[in-house]
């Protein structure tokens, strides 16, 4: 079966299913840094959410706040594929969706935050044109991408 790709369509439940099935995946855990509940209903109520899916169940996710029309900064909060999607292009395709929807709303910079020993996230989102900004923390990145001239 092949991948399908939507946006918007996922349930809270199983945003809050796909964050707990990559949890381990995150560095660190995503859970040192959130409430997975809490969280699911902030992307649910406040992200665009770009969606991958195999045989029905959600395994990539992208999710961007596209609410702070005022300085032109979109921010992706979530980057998400399960272990047996991975390294298949699904997280690029997907961040590529979401700067798209940046571009088409007139935004002009896209951040994002990473550690730093996040080595694939981090050649993936320079793959990309993201660059560092600044270090936020001994092992954390905030990445910034130029889009207003794409």
């Amino acid at each position: 079966m092949a991948y399908r790709f939507t946006e918007n369509s996922a349930s809270r439940e199983q945003v809050y299913t796909h964050l707990v099935n990559c949890n381990p995946l995150f560095v660190p855990q995503l859970t040192t840094r959130v409430d997975l509940n809490r969280y699911s209903d902030k992307i649910i109520q406040a992200a665009d959410r770009f969606e991958c899916w195999f045989n029905d169940k959600l395994v990539g996710l992208v999710a961007i706040y596209l609410n702070d029309s005022a300085r032109k900064i979109a921010y992706i909060t979530n980057v998400s594929v399960e272990r047996e999607h991975m390294g298949k292009g699904l997280a690029k395709q997907l961040v590529l969706q979401s700067i798209e929807r940046a571009v088409k709303l007139s935004f002009e910079h896209v951040h994002l935050e990473v550690s730093g020993t996040n080595h694939a996230a981090l050649g993936l989102y320079k793959s990309l044109g993201f660059k560092i900004m600044e270090e936020t923390t001994v092992e954390t990145y905030k990445l910034g991408l130029e889009i207003k001239y794409r």
